[in-house]
């Protein structure tokens, strides 16, 4: 099936990658089935990678509720204005996080909610091969998490 099949190479690549260069964390693109208009993954292939190998971070482009058991998933603070993991996925999984994509760092009206969310375990995802003002920003709000 595509879900095995996606379990198959994601164990693969992820086993090269942590032997080549000690690598642990992952971003998997397009979560979804090969079919045009296919299905996301299900969630028992995040399992499968996560219980493989439990030392590396599985950061997923798509979310369901149960990928948040196996992983964190990515959302965009840049593009969608996300500034924290679901608050039903934390109901559900109370240790569980999200990547939330914010190379510009934070806007003054979403300041709190992003310091909040840090707090929480959120992590900030940011253009790091360059300096950048995000980048001070996202320093500043770790600093003011106290992380």
């Amino acid at each position: 099936t595509d879900d095995d099949h996606a379990t198959e190479v994601l164990l693969e690549r992820i086993g090269y990658a942590k032997q080549r260069w000690g690598c642990t964390l992952f971003y998997v693109d397009s979560t979804t089935t090969a079919v045009i208009g296919g299905r996301s993954y299900y969630p028992d292939v995040f399992k499968a990678v996560a219980d493989a190998s439990p030392d590396v971070l599985l950061i997923p482009e798509n979310e369901s509720m149960r990928y948040f058991a196996y992983s964190a998933p990515l959302n965009s603070y840049m593009h969608h204005r996300v500034t924290s993991t679901p608050a039903g996925a934390r109901m559900v999984y109370p240790k569980s996080f999200s990547v939330l994509m914010a190379p510009d760092g934070d806007r003054p009206e979403d300041h709190d909610a992003l310091l909040s969310a840090v707090r929480h375990g959120d992590i900030l995802l940011f253009n790091g091969w360059y300096s950048s003002d995000g980048v001070g920003k996202i320093k500043k709000l770790y600093e003011e998490a106290g992380r």
